[in-house]
């Protein structure tokens, strides 16, 4: 399958974030060069990072790269915990009357106590609930970056870190990125401007649901009620000049207006509109994925910066 469409019908070469001052020139310029060569996931995590720096306000968002997700607590637990509290698990026996609970209660509290001193459960910044960790941790994700709104000490009046992006970066596959490298030399030698096509093969679609399927499972992680995130919280899924949203798939915001109870949480993609837990048939359709130098991401990132400084 050729990778060069019929030269009228091919893409020009777009530029990206040209009126955005923000930005590095040397790193706009860089992420621009994709297009000639699909770079591997880890020859993109540089570029990335830096223009989500730059895009965001140094004093109240932090980027953390291979951010960790860790679990919250079984059901159980988690209720003990909040009927005690977090010093009665962190402190001594004496910061609760035991004969206040019942005997299940007791058991679940020096079970946590227990946890706590081995150092396999803690407070997280980005919760108020306890979470996973050291060896009960296990399982935990790893998004390759994770954007938050910072708060100078978490937990003091109920404070938390907020995340309000995900950021997951996957490599086009290796045939179908020498194929366009190919293509994309091909036009260079003849002395054109534009850049060659991606034709959607097989693999890429494959590659394609990976991501997704790995995304989902991050923003799954984050909880059903947004107690790690705000109505805004968006995935991006990127893999080379291509890139999807990830975004709640209920109007949270006009739900709690109305005064009723928060809905169990699912995802979808924006541009696709449906809950991605049905099937994973389209996950890779084209009405999902935009390119990266549109109009799209461009205002999903102008969008994620107002939300930091309150518009």
């Amino acid at each position: 399958m050729s990778y060069i469409e019929d030269l009228p019908e091919s893409e020009e070469r777009r530029s990206f974030l040209e009126d955005i001052p923000w930005v590095p020139e040397v790193t706009k310029r860089r992420i621009e060069s994709f297009q000639d060569y699909l770079p591997t996931q880890f020859q993109q995590y540089g570029p990335l990072y830096t223009l989500f720096f730059y895009t965001l306000p140094a004093d109240t968002a932090l980027t953390k790269p291979q951010m960790r997700l860790r679990a919250a607590l079984p059901a159980k637990e988690h209720e003990v915990a909040i009927i005690v509290g977090p010093i009665a698990i962190v402190g001594g026996h004496d910061n609760v009357d035991a004969t206040t609970l019942d005997a299940n209660t007791r058991r679940t509290l020096n079970s946590l106590r227990r946890k706590a001193h081995a150092g396999n459960i803690s407070l997280d910044s980005t919760s108020s609930k306890f979470i996973k960790s050291g060896e009960y941790g296990r399982g935990n994700k790893y998004p390759d970056l994770g954007v938050c709104k910072i708060v100078a000490i978490p937990h003091v009046n109920g404070d938390k870190d907020q995340i309000l992006a995900i950021i997951e970066v996957a490599s086009v596959p290796f045939k179908t990125r020498e194929a366009m490298r190919t293509a994309s030399k091909t036009l260079r030698n003849r002395g054109s401007q534009q850049v060659a096509k991606v034709i959607n093969t097989t693999e890429l679609r494959r590659a394609k649901v990976d991501l997704i399927r790995q995304m989902l499972g991050y923003m799954i992680r984050l909880g059903p009620e947004g107690d790690r995130w705000e109505e805004d919280v968006v995935g991006f899924a990127l893999i080379g000049t291509e890139v999807a949203f990830m975004v709640p798939a209920v109007d949270r915001a006009s739900v709690n207006q109305a005064g009723a109870k928060k809905p169990a949480q699912s995802w979808t993609l924006m541009g696709l509109g449906v809950d991605l837990g049905d099937s994973t048939g389209n996950w890779a359709s084209p009405t999902a994925w935009f390119s990266l130098y549109g109009g799209e991401f461009r205002a999903k990132l102008l969008l994620l910066q107002a939300h930091f400084e309150g518009v």
